[in-house]
């Protein structure tokens, strides 16, 4: 059987159309986008244009509550997950992985079916009198909160699922042999302990959001 060096016109060819791709759908509009970014002009519409500002400001609101919200809930999650046994670990991480991936135009359907216009659980609420079902709207500000901190929660949860491993049982035990309580011990030890992590989680959900 005839062997194919690497370096043959043969191997050369197979590359081309993954090359040819990357050069039309990568490599030209980052040209472009680089190019285009050094003139001033689209800099002052974005920021005299009404429109564009009120999406920036909305941009930016959205994705500190929803990072800010996905710390608070991911943090008790973790928190919990961390005192659990092995085998409830390893299951409500496998779980976090799965959820964690549904995003993007899945996730924005899933909640059209659910909470839309004619949505399964809008369509209960309507039928069974739950005001709080039948009067949501999704498409407006509070259901655009919703479905980002929904997806916020699983990648949190997993970013902050290895930090609690840091904290050591000899920390709570000293508080605890120097007379404080367990408020004296998360909130002078363990969660100033924390705070760095925290920190660079809330970084990656801000930018998460905002790219969303």
């Amino acid at each position: 059987m005839m062997k194919v060096k690497k370096n043959s016109p043969i191997c050369l060819l197979a590359v081309l159309p993954f090359a040819l791709i990357t050069l039309l759908f990568e490599i030209l509009p980052l040209i472009n986008i680089v190019i285009e970014s050094f003139t001033f002009d689209h800099f002052i519409k974005i920021f005299t244009t009404r429109l564009y500002q009120q999406s920036i400001f909305n941009s930016v609101w959205i994705s500190l509550f929803s990072a800010f919200a996905g710390i608070v809930i991911a943090f008790l999650a973790a928190k919990a997950a961390n005192a659990a046994s092995v085998k409830v670990r390893n299951v409500f991480t496998s779980v976090l992985n799965i959820t964690s991936n549904f995003a993007g135009v899945p996730l924005a359907f899933a909640f059209m079916i659910l909470l839309g216009n004619v949505g399964i659980l809008t369509l209960i609420g309507k039928n069974y009198g739950i005001g709080f079902l039948a009067d949501f709207d999704l498409y407006s500000i509070n259901g655009l909160l919703l479905t980002y901190v929904y997806f916020q929660i699983p990648l949190a949860s997993l970013l902050m699922l290895p930090i609690f491993a840091g904290l050591k049982k000899e920390w709570k035990e000293a508080v605890h042999l120097l007379g404080g309580n367990a408020f004296h011990y998360w909130f002078k030890v363990a969660i100033p302990s924390l705070i760095p992590s925290i920190l660079g989680t809330f970084s990656v959900l801000f930018a998460n959001s905002l790219a969303a």
